[in-house]
């Protein structure tokens, strides 16, 4: 799952060969980045190392499969949960799988050691807590919800955006109250996340100020997109026209009301980015599998409702781009590249 040289320069070879890195080194090389992402990582190829596996390549692969398994089990956990009391509820969570399994895209992305994969697991986590909360209204659920996003945050700060559908999935509960243990484990994520990056740096959440720092100023020489880039990528993730049809009979309101947490961490996070002067695909990595939970009801309509050619345009279109997609030319050759030197 190598596509970009960010991955190489910023990952992989801070990580392998392990025998020639530590903590120490890691932190050191981390510059303007939180080390954080890169020691978790590096936790995998030294167990690697630890058990006998001396060669770099041998070493990336073992830590590629426990990305692999650690975004691929969280994302489908979660997300099929999300389903379990909803009417069609199997068949819709087997849905959510298939997509999370065999969408063109998600072996490919689920597999980079990127900050942005690396915390898709963790806001999936706690858009189901806010799920959990917004249908039993028990405040523990938004306590672990808080927790889950500050471990996102922790690879990738943007994620923390998802705070605001938090704040508003208690205003729209209008249990006012209940802002009092979001704030107090809101303050305590950011306290602990904080200290974590004075240890590593010196001072409380050094990696952030200076990453943004460097954002705010640097950020526009990466390019200008328009605001819609975003809207118009997931758009064209759906696969068009398959889910673009009339729903006759479609009940909405009972379909959705269970899943406004999911949309509405969509929704934030799309929409915040969407400001962004410069936009990348890789961004929207966090929130595919939410994207995948909100078109589930749809495609479980196409699938039992709709014209069967729906599916077989889907399949077929999928199946096809899935090995272009897995094994391309740029992947390919920056692999080679990494051999090389």
């Amino acid at each position: 799952g190598i596509i970009a040289t960010d991955d190489y320069e910023f990952g992989i070879a801070r990580i392998v060969p392990a025998q020639h890195w530590n903590m120490a080194g890691i932190i050191r090389a981390s510059g303007i980045r939180s080390p954080f992402p890169n020691l978790f990582l590096f936790s995998f190829s030294k167990l690697a190392l630890g058990i006998g596996i001396t060669d770099p390549a041998m070493q990336l692969k073992v830590v590629l499969c426990f990305i692999a398994l650690l975004t691929y089990c969280m994302n489908t956990y979660f997300g099929f949960k999300h389903f379990e009391s909803s009417n069609g509820g199997s068949l819709k969570g087997l849905i959510f799988v298939f997509l999370m399994a065999f969408f063109f895209l998600c072996p490919l992305l689920y597999t980079r050691p990127l900050i942005e994969t690396l915390s898709a697991p963790f806001v999936m986590a706690s858009a189901y807590f806010a799920f959990r909360y917004f249908n039993d209204a028990e405040k523990k659920h938004l306590v672990y919800a808080t927790v889950f996003l500050m471990m996102a945050g922790m690879f990738r700060y943007q994620t923390g955006i998802c705070a605001v559908a938090l704040v508003i999935l208690v205003l729209v509960k209008r249990r006012f109250r209940d802002l009092i243990p979001l704030v107090i484990s809101g303050a305590i994520a950011i306290l602990v996340s904080g200290l974590l990056d004075w240890q590593f740096k010196g001072s409380l959440h050094a990696s952030f100020f200076s990453y943004t720092r460097y954002q705010m100023s640097e950020i526009s020489k990466f390019g200008k997109q328009p605001f819609y880039v975003f809207i118009a990528l997931f758009l064209g993730l759906s696969l068009p026209p398959v889910l673009f049809h009339r729903y006759r009979d479609f009940q909405w309101k009972t379909q959705y009301r269970p899943l406004i947490p999911a949309l509405l961490y969509f929704a934030v996070f799309v929409i915040s980015h969407s400001f962004v002067t410069h936009k990348e695909e890789r961004f929207m990595i966090p929130v595919l599998p939410i994207f995948f939970i909100l078109i589930t009801p749809l495609v479980y309509y196409t699938c039992t409702q709709s014209g069967r050619w729906r599916i077989y345009y889907f399949v077929i279109i999928n199946f096809l781009l899935l090995p272009l997609a897995s094994y391309n030319v740029p992947q390919n050759n920056i692999i080679g590249v990494a051999r090389f030197i």
